[in-house]
């Protein structure tokens, strides 16, 4: 199974279904990196040219460096009030003012070094009545207090953001009591594959670094949830360490993998008989990275920006077992350029 995936090894998702299965794991000395960047003078204006992030209805416009702006947009898309989002993306080397949107309000109290700008007045009040009304909607789902609720947003926003520096100590009990999910699902399908859960700001950082990254498509409309994996369908845990959040654990539908597996497994698709959650999970992530379907498709198609074009394996924990064989194969500072890692993990290292 391992010779099967070839180059999406050192993928820190594709890695943990691998670990996941009967066969021992092998990183090949000779993994090739498929690093996908801009070049030159162009990767520069990119990376700190100004871009543009507006809501779903359109009432709001965030404006930062691009790069700034790409680790806005994936912890806003990630919070309880991600849905607010789930349906726009950054447009990149574009000033919210060639939009129409020029009056400012004021900074961002979620995410340093983000401006915000409205049409009108007007649509100050009115973008505050739209983010109580998701915050009530995810009260609502989850049967939260609204104090609750609200720290949860405030725990999700940068670490050095006012809003999470007021709510240091309170987010630090949060993640000790609540556990916080998300899910890959098959972009092409919404089927729901394969379950990750941790602690709760742990969890929201992993998905928003998911977000800002060639697996994006498969995070294109989810949030963080508040609930355990088995309450969303996915009752087995898989008790190894994850080979890339080692606070984070994976949970899916059926035995990972299944004891007494018969020879042959499953099939030629699953010889050693995994979750096909898991199966369909690896493919999906395949065909997006290593065969290139995130920059050759979806990149072109959604006009995103070159600097979540990359091979992900510098997202794992800088101590994972993914990023240590890309430091043994590729150097120690294989992952230190930025343009190798999401812009989330410019200030998260979990």
């Amino acid at each position: 199974m391992a010779n099967r995936w070839g180059r999406a090894l050192v993928i820190c998702s594709l890695v943990r279904g691998l670990v996941a299965s009967r066969a021992p794991l092998k990183l090949a000395d000779n993994v090739q990196l498929l690093q996908v960047t801009a070049a030159g003078s162009d990767a520069q204006e990119t990376a700190t040219g100004v871009s543009a992030f507006l809501d779903n209805e359109r009432v709001v416009c965030f404006e930062a460096p691009t790069r700034t702006l790409e680790a806005t947009v994936a912890t806003k898309k990630a919070s309880p009030l991600g849905g607010l989002y789930n349906n726009t993306y950054g447009i990149s080397g574009s000033a919210c003012a060639s939009h129409g949107y020029s009056f400012e309000g004021t900074q961002d109290e979620c995410f340093p070094g983000i401006r915000t700008f409205y049409k009108s007045e007007v649509d100050v009040q009115r973008f505050k009545q739209m983010e109580k009304a998701a915050l009530d909607g995810f009260i609502a789902a989850y049967s939260l207090t609204t104090d609750k609720a609200t720290l949860m947003v405030a725990c999700t926003c940068h670490p050095k953001s006012p809003m999470r520096v007021r709510n240091n100590l309170m987010c630090q009990l949060l993640s000790t009591a609540v556990v916080g999910s998300w899910i890959h699902a098959n972009p092409l399908t919404n089927k729901t594959l394969v379950c990750d859960q941790g602690p709760f700001e742990y969890a929201a950082r992993a998905l928003a670094t998911l977000k800002s990254s060639p697996l994006l498509p498969m995070h294109q409309y989810d949030q963080i949830a508040p609930i355990g994996c088995a309450k969303r369908g996915f009752p087995l845990m898989y008790g190894a360490t994850d080979h890339c959040y080692p606070q984070l654990h994976m949970w899916t539908r059926t035995e990972q993998p299944m004891r007494n597996c018969p020879p042959g497994g499953l099939g030629e698709d699953n010889p050693d008989c995994d979750d096909w959650g898991v199966v369909e999970s690896g493919k999906i992530e395949k065909a997006l990275v290593a065969d290139g379907r995130f920059e050759n498709e979806f990149v072109k198609d959604k006009n995103l920006s070159s600097i979540l074009s990359y091979w992900p394996a510098c997202n794992c924990n800088s101590k994972s077992m993914v990023v240590m064989h890309e430091r043994r194969v590729k150097g120690q500072k294989v992952c230190d350029p930025v343009e190798t890692h999401s812009p989330v993990r410019d200030f998260w290292t979990g």
